[in-house]
């Protein structure tokens, strides 16, 4: 709590404690509050030079017990001897308001004259440390940048690509601290606008051999878009940046071309490759080997001429070899040939291996016969609604069948209840009264059985 105090707490905190010193006079209570006090003069840390001057008046001004004074006073001149403080000295960066304003003549002529875009920028260091620039911002190096844009459009030449024009922010910051400082030049915070209002005493240092600002202005804020400052700007989006950068800018270049070659041989040069196959050689062999079936299909044909017959049954799946017919009653009258014919071709295959067009299909091989010997091929086709009906039929039938196995048993599951809940006037009289101690019978068969073996016995 003593380090934001302001020395206006202080000084209510030291009136109150006067006054409880003339309430109190010689307790404990006083004693304490006092130490209280002076520890918190120590603890803080936001002292000033006018803070202490009223602190220091203000306890000579009271009517306080010496040992009280004493201790205040101690605390005060120890106050500032503390090694940690919130006040940290740093540098911060000169802001000039109009870079192009601040060059001279020769400047723009030696800009426009410059070879190299490294020309350029020694030009523009050497001006900024005879201004007595020591700390470059950001808005700076924009400056310098976007005036060396504009200086190149005005020549006639190209605008250089985002990448490039990035690049030389890094060029121009080295170039810039390799340059000499010139230490007689008063260093400003801020550059205005109009070089003339940085006074005469300024001008006279900074610009010499009788030189003088040319006070130019350009439309800059047309020439920021163009330039890149930061890697994740978005005009470098797309380009292969350093791979650091990559997770700044959002490109995912580096991560994409590396799978392509997987994906497509086409694309293996990367994005800076032609639109050409990578693997010309390699595209030349599947071509070929696209071809070889064809060129295989027809020496095999002229070698295994009985095969023809067995392919005319299906010609929906092999329309190829569909060209040299054969007749069809030699199918239908003699199957058992057929089925010999079959075997051989099916044997030729099988030594042809992978030079075969198509292979035959040993189960279609197997049932075609069988299918031409018990229907005929040209029956007639069953209608939508004949078959439609013979389903139905079938279906009705099913469900008949189901229905006359579960009727039976319904019905003995019925009678089983009915005799549990019948009525006691409804139900069998008992065979034996509740007082009998007699033979007892299973059943009234047995019951019969056993008065009639007694009446042949009395007899």
């Amino acid at each position: 709590m003593s380090q934001v105090w302001s020395i206006s707490d202080f000084l209510s905190e030291l009136r109150h404690l006067g006054q409880l010193t003339k309430m109190r006079p010689g307790s404990l209570v006083v004693t304490t509050m006092a130490t209280t006090f002076v520890e918190r003069i120590r603890a803080a840390k936001n002292w000033t030079s006018a803070g202490i001057i009223q602190l220091i008046g203000e306890v000579q001004s009271m009517e306080l017990p010496d040992a009280i004074k004493e201790s205040i006073q101690e605390a005060v001149e120890t106050c500032q001897t503390n090694e940690a403080s919130h006040i940290k000295l740093s540098t911060c960066g000169q802001k000039i308001v109009h870079v192009p304003a601040y060059l001279t003549a020769a400047d723009w002529q030696a800009l426009e004259s410059a070879v190299s875009k490294d020309d350029q920028m020694s030009v523009m260091a050497k001006r900024l440390r005879a201004m007595g620039l020591t700390s470059l911002k950001e808005n700076t190096v924009h400056q310098v940048l976007a005036t060396l844009l504009y200086v190149n459009h005005s020549r006639g030449q190209p605008q250089m690509q985002p990448r490039a024009i990035h690049s030389m922010v890094d060029d121009f910051q080295a170039i810039f601290h390799g340059t000499a400082k010139i230490e007689a030049v008063p260093k400003l915070a801020t550059y205005s606008e109009d070089p003339l209002q940085n006074g005469e005493a300024w001008l006279s240092q900074a610009y010499t051999n009788g030189c003088s600002p040319a006070n130019k202005k350009l439309p800059l804020h047309a020439w920021y878009r163009k330039v890149p400052m930061r890697k994740n700007h978005h005009l470098l989006v797309g380009y292969h940046v350093p791979a650091e950068s990559n997770k700044a800018h959002g490109s995912h270049d580096h991560l994409v071309w590396p799978k392509l070659p997987k994906c497509s041989p086409n694309w293996q040069n990367g994005p800076a490759g032609s639109a050409e196959p990578a693997n010309t050689a390699q595209n030349e062999q599947n071509q070929a080997v696209q071809q070889q079936p064809l060129q295989q299909q027809q020496p095999l044909q002229q070698q295994q001429p009985l095969q023809q017959p067995v392919q005319l049954q299906q010609p929906s799946q092999q329309p190829l070899q569909l060209q040299q017919p054969s007749p069809q009653p030699l199918q239908l009258q003699q199957p058992s040939q057929q089925t010999a014919l079959q075997q051989t071709s099916a044997t030729a295959h099988d030594e042809a291996g992978s030079q075969a067009a198509v292979p035959p299909d040993p189960m279609l091989a197997t049932a075609e016969p069988d299918m031409c010997t018990e229907k005929p091929c040209n029956s007639k086709p069953k209608t939508l609604q004949e078959f439609e009906d013979q389903h139905f039929e079938e279906l009705r039938k099913r469900k008949l069948e189901a229905k006359e196995k579960a009727v039976p048993k319904a019905k003995a599951k019925a009678k089983a209840k009915a005799k549990d809940h019948l009525p006691p006037h409804k139900r069998d009289a008992p065979i034996f009264g509740p007082t009998y101690t007699g033979l007892r019978l299973p059943g009234r068969e047995a019951y019969r059985a056993h008065m009639a073996r007694k009446a042949r016995m009395a007899k």
